[in-house]
């Protein structure tokens, strides 16, 4: 069986803009406060399309059917992280509000603007590192491949 710690993030365009969730501002918690990609762990054994979906649906109310798998990274803390892709469409923004579950805020921002925020350390790095392949992909709306962001497959 697999014990290795797991987390699912999405990332959410909308034009040149990337959805965000401000984490709940209570000290028990892994950074309080502060913006990430929406997402979280599994679930007993949930596979990692059941989790994003599932974490999705909790933080930001939807949970859009065509999620595009771009691949897989261990964080320096051993947690094997995921990553989704998708490009809303404007009939759907209305659909994505704050969860009634945890969370301040949800909001979409440009890489630039994301970049002036209270981020969560290991988000920051990652845009920093990937954000050429970001823009990209934000200006073509096309997901960028894994290795473009430094991701693995499988």
């Amino acid at each position: 069986m697999d014990n290795s710690k797991k987390s699912c993030v999405a990332i959410i365009c909308h034009g040149d803009k990337i959805l965000l969730f401000l984490r709940d501002n209570n000290p028990n918690i892994t950074n309080p406060n502060k913006w990430q990609l929406p997402g979280g762990g599994p679930e007993d054994s949930e596979s990692i399309y059941v989790t994003i979906r599932r974490e999705l649906s909790e933080e930001v109310s939807f949970a859009p059917k065509n999620l595009k798998y771009l691949g897989w990274r261990i964080r320096r803390n051993g947690i094997i992280q995921y990553f989704f892709m998708y490009f809303a469409k404007n009939k759907e923004v209305p659909l994505f509000k704050l969860g009634n579950t945890e969370g301040q805020v949800i909001k979409f921002y440009t890489i630039k603007e994301m970049l002036k925020l209270d981020l969560v350390k290991y988000f920051r790095k990652f845009i920093n590192r990937n954000r050429k392949a970001l823009e990209n992909a934000l200006k073509s709306k096309k997901a960028p491949s894994s290795w473009q962001l430094g991701l693995r497959q499988g």
